[in-house]
């Protein structure tokens, strides 16, 4: 009887992961782990997985749950933790038995009263351990075109994300939790406090009205020549 109940509970433990599994997931990235190619995101179903670079389709696998492990294609992936209902991290020990772990964060709503496109007008400020940044967006990221990290808002499903580029690749993706005009917080870092509040700032540089002139009239060449 009591080894009944204990495969019962074993196999219910499974069933409530998967179903937790449910749904589409983001890698956690910052400037330490930029070296991680694309932008993964990972949408589980009930008997498959799809893998996706943001919101570019990749591949389909099929995949279990066994023992603690996430097996994909009869491959273990290594031990799956859950952190909290809308983060697990994936570890896998290296020939020396170090523990490395890669953090996933649950896509879910943005909560917000404002568009993408009132958001993208905004600018905002934060400061974690690693990096300290100014996001511009919209009108004062466009009088900056020199910046080397740019800013953009964009959008999986429900879920906002603010997106940084450099050298016009994706560089990474943190969903926004919350989103005001006074401020927004994002999810997606890898090590704790896992979310950081980015504060808007209401006084701002100068905007270079001359190089918006010149991208005008740089556009309006363009089309005339088309």
């Amino acid at each position: 009887m009591k080894l009944s109940l204990a495969l019962f509970s074993f196999f219910m433990s499974l069933a409530l992961q998967a179903q937790e599994l449910k749904g589409k997931w983001i890698i956690a990235k910052d400037s330490a782990t930029v070296s991680l190619n694309g932008t993964t995101v990972l949408n589980f179903n009930e008997f498959d997985l799809s893998i996706y670079d943001f919101k570019n389709f990749k591949s389909i696998h099929s995949y279990k749950l066994e023992n603690d492990s996430i097996i994909v294609d009869g491959t273990s992936w290594g031990h799956l933790k859950f952190v909290d209902q809308n983060r697990f991290r994936i570890e896998l020990k290296d020939e020396h038995q170090r523990i490395f772990g890669t953090d996933y964060v649950r896509l879910v709503p943005t909560k917000t009263p404002n568009t993408l496109e009132e958001l993208n007008e905004f600018t905002y400020y934060y400061k974690t351990e690693k990096e300290t940044d100014t996001i511009f967006l919209g009108l004062q990221l466009l009088a900056r075109p020199h910046k080397l990290k740019r800013y953009e808002i964009e959008q999986i499903d429900s879920t906002l994300l603010l997106t940084s580029f450099k050298f016009g690749k994706r560089f990474k993706s943190m969903p926004i939790l919350n989103a005001y005009e006074n401020f927004i917080r994002l999810d997606g870092l890898p090590e704790k406090p896992y979310t950081v509040r980015a504060g808007r700032i209401y006084e701002l540089p100068e905007i270079d009205m001359s190089f918006l002139e010149e991208d005008q009239e740089s556009n309006e060449d363009h089309n005339n020549n088309n």
